[in-house]
């Protein structure tokens, strides 16, 4: 089952790097609003075939007359408890509604959603800026020999290992020195793996994160996930960051849920206005 969702986040990754490449001139906020409007066009178009509009609106106008009815009749306890049942009714009526398309976009949006995280919540190491690398192992025992981090030309380790054998972790301190994307490997007794690192000014998806599997496999679905042994993952500290528009820099995930909703809503106008009741 991890192999399955691996394989589904990295064809995911491949969709996104394909829609990123027309938008490579334009600014981190810029292909945000882009990637956004998308996602709310096609949210309202699953919405439109997959749901019940009609019954959703039904269920508001029920839901506000109820509301109204509990204000006019607050004196009366039987029909105030009444019109409560009936509000809690229209109201999962109206949830019900919602489950087709919500049930359709949950698990692409949140593939997605992991992908974005990576290029748009965090940004790779700058040249010259240090940042730490964590181990995580299966249990004690599985440290086996000296543990030992590796790195090219281009990174500089700049600490000996710190070894919790009660945590089962192991973190070093590394300084990023050339542009690019880098190899680091870590060795434990006579095995080694390998973690991408990357460094530069300009905005790529790194990756966090390399995982043996279990949720880090869904959350974390850019690299290929580790083979059986004695390590679980290899994280990578990666400074965080917001994502400028218009003036204000916010986390991408408030930008897109502005966004998403405004953009739907001028779609809808605009298709509408072109073909009439078509969304």
């Amino acid at each position: 089952m991890d192999a399955v969702i691996n394989t589904v986040g990295q064809l995911f990754g491949a969709l996104f790097d394909g829609m990123m490449v027309p938008m490579q001139a334009l600014s981190l906020g810029w292909s945000l609003a882009i990637i956004s409007t998308l996602m709310g066009a096609v949210m309202l178009v699953v919405f439109k075939y997959t749901g019940d509009p009609e019954l959703l609106f039904t269920s508001i106008k029920r839901m506000q007359a109820y509301m109204m009815e509990m204000r006019l009749y607050d004196r009366e306890p039987k029909l105030v408890f009444k019109a409560m049942g009936k509000l809690f009714w229209w109201n999962f009526k109206s949830i019900m509604s919602l489950l087709g398309p919500m049930l359709w976009v949950t698990v692409p949006m949140l593939l997605m959603f992991f992908q974005m995280e990576h290029y748009y919540g965090m940004r790779p190491v700058e040249p010259g800026e240090s940042v730490v690398v964590t181990v995580k192992f299966g249990s004690p025992d599985d440290i086996d020999g000296p543990v030992t981090l590796e790195a090219g030309d281009g990174v500089e380790v700049e600490t000996g290992v710190v070894l919790s054998t009660r945590r089962s972790m192991a973190s070093w301190r590394i300084k990023g020195l050339e542009e690019g994307e880098h190899t680091l490997t870590v060795r434990v007794g006579d095995t080694a793996t390998e973690k991408s690192f990357n460094v530069g000014t300009e905005r790529v998806r790194v990756s966090k994160r390399r995982a043996r599997g279990g949720p880090d496999a869904f959350v974390y679905p850019i690299e290929p996930r580790l083979d059986a042994g004695p390590i679980s993952w290899i994280d990578i500290r990666y400074p965080t960051t917001d994502t400028p528009w218009l003036g204000t820099s916010m986390h991408w995930l408030l930008w897109l849920v502005i966004v998403s909703l405004v953009g739907a809503l001028l779609v809808r106008w605009a298709v509408n206005l072109w073909r009439p009741n078509t969304l």
